[in-house]
């Protein structure tokens, strides 16, 4: 009889021992799940509903640590086409600070060889440490056919601050382009300068991101040194796409630089080839002018003297003849006394 006693109280004790160790060594579920809440996505948006081939899709994603400590976090973003194959596939890491909210950012560029239709992204987030799960949260976009409107860029015009320059002046010369199809691009313009040689002389490209229906202008500057050639300046504008190279556009226009010694005016209204220059005396510098001026002022003096002396020459040569004789009044009332 005392040994059942024994044996049944060694099972009790056995018993109490087990259920002990479960409790210590199981946490209890809400304490799982309390771990398993620790991060949560709150927002996982696109920028646009809509993208054109070469277009970048902007993925922003936003989490919160709701633990009373920090997170490293895991981020993963996973993009499928809709034919349901994966074309997009990123994972990063990330320090959260204990009740913080942080937003991420991830980029895809759509191909040209791009599937029409839904695009799915699948965005998730999981313990940096040990892979467990926290949260995850959907969204979707779509790929526009490439006969809905493209993206395009159009050169609307290429002009120069003034016709004619003179060796060491500075031309401004502008761009304007704007985008003329259905979605946001970024062009690379691009203006070469070619003197009377065909020799090319400048070369300046601008990048310049546009949305649909914006225009911009451009101003690329160009130094005219003191050797330059004198003759006619080829200007030459292109722009294309930055992303596949496509060009969408070309304009040319020239610019007449003459010798900064020269003297001739060429209006807009004139040919350059018909400006008067006056030879080149080899003086450097502003002598030529200081010359040019002093001819100019020697010439108005001598135009002066010249009329000033010209009624005193034709005076001095009147024959004696015609001489004009002197008036004298008559002696009015006198009379003639006989001796």
């Amino acid at each position: 009889m005392i040994r059942r006693h024994s044996l049944h109280a060694a099972a009790v004790y056995a018993a109490l021992l087990v259920a002990l160790l479960i409790a210590v060594l199981v946490p209890p579920q809400s304490t799982v799940n309390a771990q398993a809440k620790s991060a949560s996505i709150i927002s996982f948006t696109t920028d646009k509903a809509a993208y054109f081939s070469g277009e970048m899709v902007t993925l922003a994603l936003v989490v919160r640590n709701s633990d009373d400590s920090p997170l490293q976090i895991l981020c993963s973003i996973v993009i499928v086409n809709s034919a349901g194959d994966q074309v997009y596939s990123y994972s990063r890491k990330y320090d959260l600070a204990r009740g913080a909210t942080s937003s991420y950012e991830f980029f895809w560029t759509v191909p040209y060889n791009a599937l029409s239709g839904i695009y799915h992204a699948q965005s998730t987030v999981s313990d940096g440490l040990d892979g467990r799960f926290y949260s995850s949260r959907s969204t979707s976009f779509s790929r526009n056919s490439p006969t809905q409107s493209p993206r395009s860029a159009a050169l609307l015009s290429l002009a120069v601050d003034k016709p004619v320059y003179r060796q060491g002046e500075v031309s401004a010369i502008t761009v304007s382009l704007q985008n003329s199809g259905g979605g946001e691009v970024t062009v690379l313009t691009a203006v070469d300068v070619l003197n009377p040689s065909g020799i090319q002389v400048y070369s300046g490209v601008r990048e310049t991101r546009l949305d649909t229906g914006y225009m911009d202008k451009l101003t690329f500057t160009l130094p005219i040194p003191d050797n330059a050639d004198n003759g006619t300046y080829q200007v030459q504008a292109t722009i294309a796409d930055k992303n596949d190279g496509r060009l969408y556009g070309s304009m040319s226009t020239t610019l007449y630089v003459q010798s900064a010694f020269s003297s001739g005016v060429v209006s807009e209204n004139t040919s350059p080839a018909s400006g008067f220059k006056l030879p080149d005396l080899g003086i450097a510098g502003g002598g030529q002018y200081l010359i040019t001026g002093l001819l100019i002022a020697l010439a108005i003096i001598v135009i002066i003297i010249l009329i000033r002396n010209r009624p005193l020459r034709r005076r001095a040569h009147l024959p004696a003849e015609e001489s004009e004789p002197s008036e004298i009044p008559p002696d009015e009332g006198k009379t003639d006394i006989l001796p």
